[in-house]
């Protein structure tokens, strides 16, 4: 037997543990693993991997798990980022946003200004130079001087002027 048979048996049996017991955190995210790390495999640039099966599992464990909203949707958007799919990465970043308070409490997943740039970043990356540059905008006042902004300030000018 290969590696990849037994890559394909153990997710095939995930899988099935998984359909027997969908309501099992334990479960779902031993699946989700196997799912993640099976297309890790063959995942790259050239040649990103939709993980159409992994996302299906993910939103229905949003509605299935409340309470774990927050972590399903951050390993939505690392999914959606690892499979080029950036517009959707962005929106699933976004809605991790709903999880911060005005008063800088909240999540624990990412800072606010992590997670800004990581919209803008996935904006950037799916073309939408516009929206990329709001989220910039907004962390302009707080990280005027931080080297990752100006960076993606710079990127973004470049590709607004017409190289790619």
């Amino acid at each position: 037997m290969t590696n990849l048979d037994l890559r394909n048996a153990q997710l095939e049996e995930l899988r099935m543990m998984y359909e027997k017991y969908p309501y099992d955190n334990s479960a779902v995210f031993a699946y989700l693993n196997a799912l993640v790390e099976y297309y890790r495999m063959d995942n790259s640039i050239v040649y990103p991997q939709q993980m159409d099966d992994a996302v299906e599992l993910i939103k229905k464990s949003i509605l299935n798990f409340p309470g774990e909203e927050e972590r399903f949707h951050y390993i939505l958007a690392m999914i959606f980022t690892g499979a080029g799919r950036y517009d959707e990465a962005a929106e699933a970043f976004e809605r991790l946003l709903k999880f911060h308070h005005p008063d800088g409490t909240g999540s624990s997943m990412l800072s606010e200004n992590e997670l800004i740039y990581n919209i803008a970043e996935c904006y950037y990356n799916a073309g939408v130079l516009t929206k990329a540059e709001e989220y910039l905008e907004r962390l302009k006042s707080v990280e005027a001087d931080n080297e990752n902004t100006k960076i993606m300030r710079r990127k973004i000018a470049w590709k607004k002027s017409g190289y790619k």
